[in-house]
């Protein structure tokens, strides 16, 4: 089965190395960038494809020399699929920015989820290291990847989550990797994140706010930029 392959990106700034990646991979690819607003953006995927489902790769993300666009059951059931990815900072194998498998249907449901957009639609894993996810490739970048994936973590927003694998995982993203590229700039991220994902637990409205990039650069501006100086 042959499906639509969106490559999505918007302030990455090693978003043009791993394009190229996808496109020697699967050259019918396409590049969706610089779309304001990460539901409009995973929408117009959907609009724009002409498969029933799509993989959808992150701007960030670099795939794996291994990895292959296909489908990873047959038939195919109405739900979101994630490939594993590696984190580069802390170590973690997880969901976090990882490769996508979506039914098209499901951004014009009343079960889209505008704060997390992949796990809030019968979340199915698929246990294949798929990527790694760069997040890290800039201090604005790493702080806003670990202040929105501890957003995510601590407020307990991600339908089906298990409450022990969640507080473990939050607490390796508070407290490893800082000795990596832009650790120091993770790691504080991830205790604001942790924060304000904690103070907002049951305010969606402020929940969704992680998705719009301009208001987390403001955040990071005011809040997270202070090691620049030490």
């Amino acid at each position: 089965m042959t499906l639509d392959v969106f490559f999505l990106s918007y302030l990455e700034s090693n978003r043009e190395k791993n394009w190229f990646k996808v496109k020697k991979k699967y050259p019918r690819a396409r590049w969706i960038h610089g779309v304001k607003g990460l539901a409009l953006a995973h929408k117009i995927c959907a609009n724009l494809s002409q498969t029933d489902f799509f993989f959808l790769v992150n701007g960030d993300n670099e795939i794996c020399e291994d990895f292959k666009f296909k489908v990873p059951v047959s038939p195919l059931k109405p739900a979101v699929y994630c490939w594993r990815s590696l984190n580069p900072v802390n170590g973690l194998i997880y969901g976090f920015g990882g490769v996508k498998l979506f039914p098209k249907s499901f951004f014009f449901s009343p079960s889209f989820s505008f704060v997390d957009m992949s796990t809030s639609f019968n979340y199915q894993i698929v246990n294949e290291l798929a990527s790694v996810t760069r997040f890290n490739a800039s201090a604005l970048e790493a702080w806003r990847g670990a202040f929105r994936e501890s957003v995510k973590l601590s407020s307990e927003c991600i339908e089906g989550q298990k409450s022990k694998e969640t507080k473990e995982r939050l607490n390796i993203w508070c407290e490893k990797g800082e000795d990596v590229a832009f650790g120091k700039y993770v790691l504080q991220g991830a205790r604001q994140g942790r924060i304000y994902g904690k103070e907002n637990k049951n305010n969606k409205k402020a929940l969704s706010r992680i998705n719009d990039f301009n208001w987390l650069k403001e955040v990071f501006i005011d809040k997270g930029n202070s090691l620049l100086n030490n």
